[in-house]
């Protein structure tokens, strides 16, 4: 039984606490999996119940000087029909920052552990510019036909309309998927900004080593990027297999 990404949303907040859409069809034994990035370099957050968070990094980016921090938090379901509409996930400390996320409920992950290997995370501080990209290091996985996932977070305005692609080309033999772009990204002061959190996503047939090439073709010069990457377990580890994209549901809220 292959992973397969049954549906996904975008849920985007300028300022306060993420109210994270819940996605199209939850259904008893499905993961939910909802990577964050927010404008700020303190983790101290509160977490819907049931969830449990997976991995976090806070930074300070040297090129820019802007905060970030970034956090993966799961879900098991067990009573679908208990599931709130959504998700609050609340930060203490500064309100006006500003958080984005997406919400990706999976089915054909392992019954008990969503992790086939312990995250990977990285941390960048270059400055990115149009020859420039965020990268992700390699990832061994365990199991045939785990699904890598990698997520980036930047801070800065981007050429782009399309937020599967956020102007640039995802890492080869990945998918754009579940990306947040819009205006509204602005505690700064300095203007209005765009929210940009890229995704991309892999089934890795045979585990071993995977060495995901870097997002292409983005168009800011002082975008610094964050990058974590994490790898699912599935329930049955099968020969091969795809990993489509069933239906997914698109939500931008601004405010």
């Amino acid at each position: 039984m292959s992973i397969i990404v049954e549906s996904y949303a975008r849920s985007v907040i300028a300022t306060g606490s993420l109210v994270a859409t819940k996605p199209l069809g939850v259904s008893d034994n499905d993961w939910l999996c909802i990577p964050i990035g927010r404008d700020d370099n303190v983790i101290n957050v509160t977490l819907p119940s049931g969830w449990n968070l997976v991995s976090s990094i806070a930074e300070v980016l040297e090129a820019s000087g802007d905060d970030r921090s970034m956090l993966i938090a799961v879900k098991k379901i067990v009573d679908a029909g208990s599931e709130p509409v959504d998700y609050t996930f609340t930060w203490s400390g500064d309100s006006s920052e500003p958080s984005v996320g997406s919400i990706f409920r999976f089915s054909g992950v392992d019954a008990t552990t969503f992790e086939d290997v312990a995250y990977v995370e990285v941390t960048h501080y270059a400055t990115q510019n149009s020859s420039d990209a965020p990268n992700a290091v390699a990832i061994t996985t365990n199991t045939n036909a785990a699904v890598v996932l990698i997520f980036a977070s930047g801070t800065r305005s981007i050429s782009t309309t399309d937020p599967d692609l956020s102007g640039a080309s995802v890492p080869a033999g990945y998918s754009g998927i579940g990306g947040i772009t819009g205006a509204g990204y602005d505690d700064s002061g300095t203007g209005s900004r765009d929210v940009l959190w890229l995704c991309a996503i892999k089934e890795v047939t045979t585990a071993g080593v995977e060495t995901p090439a870097p997002w292409t073709g983005l168009t800011n010069a002082l975008n610094d990027f964050s990058v974590m990457t994490i790898a699912i377990k599935p329930a049955v580890a099968p020969g091969g297999g795809v990993l489509p994209v069933i239906a997914h549901h698109r939500q931008l809220n601004f405010s």
